[in-house]
């Protein structure tokens, strides 16, 4: 029997949708009018009172984005501590010793939209700044970068970034920490459902919690632990993928607008996958997706690849 993979029969998984299209810099040719959110607000939100809220995202905009960051190289000896490696896109200063270098690079005019209805691929090669630009997207360094960061044409720096990351947006690490209680509440954290109400609201919880954690292919896991199941202080009771996968299932059931993953698929068999690409395709229409991957499988089935390039 072949296996279906984002709506194909295949033998094998093969990962495949429509046309790819790689963005490499891709500069857009019209001007991006960038608004406020409230009327006769100042963009920088130097203000009181000028951070606006977002009720939707349909579209991220990077224009004209310049930011530097630090990278450890392993095994690279470098003996020049001014060693510039500078080119259209992007430099880099290296120190470096026998073990390896921290290197500070910089990345010039990047620019890149990111839609509802796709799922985009983020690739690149290790220290080429992907977990960096989603950090920028979602407003972790808002005075760490020029050019142009924008919501639905409104600079992310005239918005409640901490309401936006709340509501609207749900990232999913590839090296979580978990809140050291039960899976339940590791699930529903930050979610807003208070599980006393009523017998019918945790009883639904547990069915969508269940579900999630089903595409994921952790249905022994949640037999032998069960959603009450505690994880420790120090996270050790868990093995990395299994966190990794709790941290999935939170986005999942989150339901957020936006959804980004780092590495997603390190912590999945090829079943796993394969039912997590397919579940990712059915949710896309009302959704921006960003994907964090070295990948090839899950690289293919994304919409769009967007290539940062050292």
């Amino acid at each position: 029997m072949g296996m279906e993979v984002c709506g194909m029969d295949s033998n094998k998984p093969n990962l495949t949708m429509e046309p790819i299209i790689e963005l490499i810099w891709s500069p857009e040719e019209e001007e991006l009018e960038v608004r406020s959110p409230m009327s006769g607000t100042c963009l920088e939100g130097s203000c009181s009172g000028c951070m606006g809220t977002m009720d939707d995202i349909n579209e991220i905009v990077l224009r004209d984005l310049k930011f530097s960051y630090s990278a450890y190289v392993k095994g690279n000896s470098l003996t020049n501590k001014n060693n510039i490696d500078e080119s259209r896109n992007s430099g880099s200063v290296q120190v470096g010793s026998e073990n390896g270098s921290i290197v500070k690079k910089t990345i010039y005019n990047f620019n890149v939209s990111f839609t509802k209805g796709n799922i985009y691929a983020v690739v690149g090669v290790n220290g080429a700044g992907k977990s960096t630009l989603i950090n920028l997207i979602i407003g972790m360094y808002i005075d760490e970068y020029d050019g142009i960061i924008s919501y639905d044409n409104t600079d992310i720096r005239s918005i409640d970034m901490i309401s936006a990351r709340k509501n609207l947006i749900g990232v999913a690490e590839q090296e979580p920490l978990l809140i050291s209680d039960t899976i339940r509440y590791n699930l529903d954290f930050g979610n807003d459902i208070n599980l006393a109400d009523c017998e019918r609201i945790k009883n639904k919880f547990a069915e969508d919690a269940i579900s999630f954690l089903k595409i994921l292919n952790m249905q022994d896991f949640f037999s032998e632990r069960g959603l009450d199941y505690v994880v420790n202080e120090n996270n050790t009771n868990l093995s990395g993928g299994e966190k990794q996968k709790i941290s999935i299932a939170k986005i999942l059931f989150k339901n957020p607008t936006v959804m980004i993953f780092d590495e997603p698929s390190s912590a999945m068999d090829e079943g796993a996958i394969v039912q997590f690409m397919n579940y990712l395709h059915e949710t896309k229409q009302n959704k921006i997706i960003i994907i964090i991957t070295h990948d090839e499988a899950v690289k293919e089935c994304c919409d769009v690849v967007v290539k940062i390039s050292k």
